[in-house]
């Protein structure tokens, strides 16, 4: 019997199967990423894992407008070529341990911005958004993707707590109201957010419509929902 794909291309592949399945008027709709349609995305993504100096402007301000431009070019090629890029997987730089296990959130964070935007309402096939919980290896990296995102997007909260974020197993809990969430596991909350884990990533990258439960002290979760939090 031969072995599953590693985890990195199984999540690639779901990725580009949903993007093939876009009609035209959903791949021209407004994703999660306010701005974006999804031939954005897959320039993206590809600028991201095959140009390292322009991706660097994702976070680096001053090079912004390269990674801006590389997109605009990437897409201009059309949505077969890119689609085609995509689906070959991440370069071989991109497949080491470390890499590889962020690039799979990545994918999938992206793909829910898809999903989750006005692709769904655009007339097309009826797209299914995933909860991340479909394939075991894809939650555990799920997982270390909302402990990377957490503490960006609750910092500098104007409440102070403790939020504990769980889907009834597993649990990351964050000490927030200062200009860094810091980890506080063990520690009581006073506020709990429940959901499924691909649930809690778009809740810890600050996306709309993910479908989580807020159970707890009320100025706090006023102060969550009323601040600008994204990645």
């Amino acid at each position: 019997m031969s072995a599953s794909p590693p985890t990195v291309l199984r999540q690639r592949a779901a990725l580009c199967d949903m993007l093939d399945a876009l009609s035209d008027a959903q791949w021209h709709a407004e994703t999660l990423c306010e701005g974006w349609d999804a031939g954005d995305v897959v320039a993206h993504l590809l600028v991201r894992e095959r140009e390292p100096i322009p991706a660097i402007g994702i976070v680096f301000p001053p090079l912004s407008g390269l990674h801006d431009r590389r997109m605009a070019a990437r897409k201009a090629r059309g949505r077969e070529r890119m689609m085609a890029d995509l689906r070959g997987g991440p370069p071989p730089w991109m497949r080491l341990p470390m890499l590889r296990d962020v690039q799979v959130g990545e994918d999938w964070i992206h793909g829910a911005d898809v999903a989750r935007g006005g692709a769904a309402l655009a007339d097309g096939p009826t797209i299914v958004p995933s909860d991340g919980t479909e394939d075991a290896d894809v939650a555990t990296l799920l997982w270390k993707a909302v402990g990377r995102f957490a503490p960006l997007t609750l910092r500098g909260i104007e409440a102070a707590g403790v939020i504990d974020l769980t889907d009834g197993t597993t649990h990351r809990t964050y000490r927030v109201g200062g200009p860094v969430a810091r980890s506080a596991n063990g520690a009581a909350p006073d506020l709990t957010v429940t959901g499924p884990v691909g649930e809690l990533v778009l809740f810890a990258t600050g996306r709309p419509n993910c479908d989580v439960t807020l159970d707890g002290d009320e100025a706090l979760r006023e102060a969550i929902e009323g601040a600008r939090r994204s990645v």
